[in-house]
């Protein structure tokens, strides 16, 4: 790991993308992923990642993302689900407003530059993933 992580720095010292440096690195090695998208587009990835069929750990990290964009926006991102098919997503949503709705006032008092954790214990996900969100 030593040699991996090694070659992993030198190559991005030299002008290497990051991006293409990162192929170095085990597969399951953490990362931080960075991305920019209207919140049409947002929906749209709420709607593929968090559903039933998605890969597990993409699924975690949506609904965290999906807790974080829906006490922010919660208008924009009131329902996900748009389909009476999908019953996991339609219970999680329900769950994720249940907590939500008990975290509103608590996210409402927090002051500019504090970070609020939001508790997904009761989604039941496949991974421990942890959101946060910061008023900024």
């Amino acid at each position: 790991m030593r040699t991996v992580a090694s070659w992993y720095l030198e190559d991005s010292k030299h002008g290497r993308k990051i991006e293409d440096a990162r192929f170095y690195l085990p597969n399951a090695a953490r990362t931080n992923i960075v991305v920019s998208m209207n919140p049409r587009e947002l929906l749209h990835v709420f709607r593929l990642r968090c559903s039933k069929d998605a890969q597990w750990e993409i699924r975690s990290v949506a609904w965290a993302m999906l807790a974080c964009s829906k006490l922010i926006a919660p208008n924009i991102f009131s329902k996900v689900s748009d389909s009476g098919n999908d019953k996991y997503m339609e219970e999680r949503e329900a769950k994720l407003e249940t907590i939500l709705g008990e975290l509103q006032a608590s996210f409402e008092r927090t002051s500019h530059r504090e970070t609020l954790e939001i508790p997904l214990q009761a989604l039941n996900l496949p991974s421990n993933v942890q959101a946060f969100v910061c008023k900024c």
